[in-house]
């Protein structure tokens, strides 16, 4: 469905000192057999009265690019709550003589003192439901890291949400949860993020809000209002990018700068795989992990990485990288040869030998961490970079927009053309069904060539005058 975290934050948090009483609705008869009890959860939530603008960008903690921060969430200060110090209880004493009075400063100072806690949340949510800590922790383990910071940044921006319009976040029924999204649609929210939104409002309420008729149809018309479209061309010229890896700046790998190696070689890995930078961040160097035979080169994954889809055909896939002309007899020969990923592979792991700090096989070059393992992000800069560099060594004008991501697309297209086997394009970009591919990757890799036939009948015409 996407994530909403390049997106711009839709909906401003604005300062109060109302409290919201968070008491559990009453479950509903015959669920089970235990008394009512309220939910041990944060008593009140105090919401900065600053926020930063979405347009604001940091400075990479690698010294190598800016990122954006504008997230799901911004704020100079998280929205935070006071969250009770024995989670394990399970009952709250929400009467007034109990519940502290937030006034002045000095609540504000204390309010700021303790972090929203997502975790914490979860922690009670199942505790309240009587579940072991133990069983607890399997839990929360059902989803990734990165996808349980996702859901935590919107249930905190939900709970900001409800504070600012007085709402008990768990009184909140389907009517608060599509106002609640149609702020995100009018603050230019793409609907795949609203779809993450929804997702994540579900985990929080441990209830299916996607599948209730209301939103549902909430959906339906977000389809018709903002339509997806999908450029069918693609963003960035593939030839043009072989054909200026071939000389200077990227050639000869024994002695270019190691920028521009790195480049390449990130270039190369991603085009010839097709896989995502998440993966290609996860490749160690070292054997098993990375084989080189007379004519390939077998890369796998460490096996403490999990692949954005965990399942039994997603885990553990390798990336199999032929030699291109391994012997070339001719200038052609040598030409293509310095397209060839299992060569450039060899030359990155031996330049970088000297000053490796990690066992992985993509390494920083900068001067601050250098050595260190590349991360993701790194990476998909890298491959960015060595396409805007083609374009400029060539002297052409570099597109608007590109991502790294897109080398999967542009590489899965090509091999199509060029008569690849349905099943080799889905198992090199681990798409466990094809359909994936057609709906949102193939390119028209030749459009102009659809131009070809009325071309010829104008040649033609003109030739017999």
């Amino acid at each position: 469905m996407g994530s909403p975290m390049s997106r711009r934050n839709g909906i401003s948090l604005q300062h109060t000192t109302a409290e919201i009483h968070i008491e559990s609705p009453r479950p509903q008869s015959g669920r089970s057999g235990r008394a009512y009890q309220p939910l041990a959860l944060p008593a009140s939530i105090c919401v900065p009265p600053h926020t930063t603008h979405p347009s604001t960008t940091t400075q990479d903690k690698e010294g190598e690019g800016p990122y954006y921060t504008h997230s799901t969430l911004v704020a100079t200060q998280s929205v935070v709550c006071r969250t009770n110090p024995d989670v394990s209880r399970t009952t709250l004493d929400t009467s007034n003589a109990s519940r502290p009075t937030i006034t002045g400063s000095s609540a504000s100072t204390k309010c700021t003192q303790t972090k929203f806690d997502g975790l914490d949340v979860e922690t009670s949510i199942w505790k309240q439901e009587g579940f072991s800590d133990q069983v607890i922790h399997t839990l929360i383990s059902a989803r990734k890291r990165s996808t349980s910071k996702v859901y935590h940044r919107i249930w905190k921006l939900f709970l900001a949400w409800s504070q600012t319009r007085s709402i008990p976040w768990q009184s909140c029924v389907s009517t608060h949860i599509l106002e609640f999204l149609q702020d995100g649609v009018d603050k230019g929210l793409s609907t795949s993020a609203l779809k993450v939104q929804t997702s994540a409002l579900a985990a929080l309420f441990h209830k299916q809000w996607a599948t209730l008729p209301e939103v549902k149809t909430f959906f339906q018309a977000l389809l018709k209002l903002h339509p997806p479209i999908k450029d069918p061309i693609p963003p960035w010229d593939l030839n043009l990018v072989l054909r200026a890896l071939q000389k200077a700046p990227f050639e000869p790998m024994a002695t270019v700068d190691l920028k521009f190696l790195s480049w390449k070689v990130a270039f190369l890995l991603a085009i010839c795989s097709a896989r995502r930078v998440l993966d290609l961040a996860a490749l160690s160097y070292v054997p098993p992990w990375t084989i080189f035979h007379q004519d390939k080169a077998v890369l796998r994954t460490i096996p403490s990485h999990l692949p954005k889809v965990t399942s039994s055909f997603h885990l553990n896939q390798e990336i199999v990288l032929p030699s291109f002309c391994p012997n070339p007899k001719n200038t052609q020969e040598k030409q293509l040869h310095t397209l060839d990923a299992v060569r450039a592979l060899k030359y990155y792991i031996h330049r970088t030998a000297d000053f490796r700090h990690s066992d992985a096989l993509f390494v920083l070059f900068g001067s601050n961490k250098k050595g260190l393992q590349a991360s993701k992000r790194s990476l998909a800069r890298w491959i960015v970079a060595a396409i805007l560099e083609s374009y400029k060594s060539v002297g052409q004008e570099a597109p608007i927009t590109v991502k790294a991501h897109s080398t999967r697309k542009i590489s899965a297209s090509w091999a199509l053309h060029n008569s690849a086997s349905i099943d080799a394009i889905r198992k090199a970009a681990t798409w466990s069904s094809l359909h994936t591919f057609a709906k949102f990757y193939r390119l028209d890799v030749l459009a102009s060539a659809e131009a070809t036939f009325g071309r010829k009948v104008l040649q033609a015409a003109v030739a017999h005058r």
